[in-house]
């Protein structure tokens, strides 16, 4: 089976990359993008509804074939949620202002988000062995 890999940079600063495999199927959020909890969705920590709760996705995760996504709460959701339960979410040290969950838990408000840019790789010499390390990490996860 061929494998297609893609890397992309998450701080050009740093030289730090992720890689991921093409053949995953897409998220169906973009960072940036305003979503809304489904009616349903039962909170991971406390176990009460979180339907209507809206924000913005701040990542997008695959793992084990599930796309996750990370939101910042928006301010309405913040004062709905009441100072119980952020008394609360400070007692057990878990934030209140975000959430990962399941990106099946959302439904999308509005497209704000944009996709991942592309970024060109001059062959200067610190490229060069930025490469060379992607190239490693690469050979290292198909062995």
């Amino acid at each position: 089976m061929k494998v297609q890999l893609m890397w992309y940079f998450t701080d050009w600063a740093k030289g730090d990359f992720r890689i991921c495999n093409m053949n995953t199927p897409s998220c169906d959020f973009k960072v940036g993008d305003t979503v809304e909890v489904i009616e349903g969705t039962i909170d991971p920590d406390f176990h009460f509804d979180i339907g209507g709760w809206t924000g913005k996705v701040t990542e997008n995760d695959f793992d084990n074939s599930i796309w996750y996504c990370s939101v910042v709460w928006d301010g309405e959701t913040i004062e709905k949620m009441g100072e119980k339960f952020t008394h609360k979410c400070d007692r057990m040290n878990l934030s209140y202002s975000e959430m990962c969950l399941e990106a099946t838990a959302f439904r999308i408000v509005s497209n704000n988000g944009s996709s991942e840019t592309e970024v060109e790789v001059s062959t200067t010499p610190s490229s060069k062995s930025l490469i060379h390390r992607i190239l490693q990490y690469t050979r290292r996860l198909y062995r």
